[in-house]
């Protein structure tokens, strides 16, 4: 037997035809598909970071206002009369506005 009818022998083999490839596209996208999942893992965290309110500054270029819920309380409450009020019926569902 000759070194060349070995080869052929060898290559017309069904598993050197379609079993070595398989095998090697397989592990081959298993290297392939990790590189992908961690570059879309960075760049989702990258998106998601959390901003520091200075990097928010430097950002929108405009001065932050002091913010107190205590002022914001008071502001809204001056706003608002608990002395006269009237209550408002709000018809249901199925019912007419004539209905009340």
């Amino acid at each position: 037997m000759s070194p060349k009818g070995g080869f052929r022998a060898v290559w017309q083999s069904k598993f050197v035809q379609y079993g070595v490839p398989m095998i090697l596209l397989m592990v081959g996208a298993s290297f392939g598909l990790r590189e992908v999942a961690a570059f879309r893992i960075e760049s989702r965290e990258e998106r998601s970071r959390k901003l520091s309110v200075e990097e928010i500054d430097r950002m929108t270029n405009t001065p932050r206002k002091k913010f107190s819920m205590g002022d914001e309380f008071e502001r809204l409450k001056a706003d608002v009369d608990i002395d006269t009020w009237e209550n408002k019926r709000v018809p249901r569902p199925g019912e007419s506005t004539r209905d009340l």
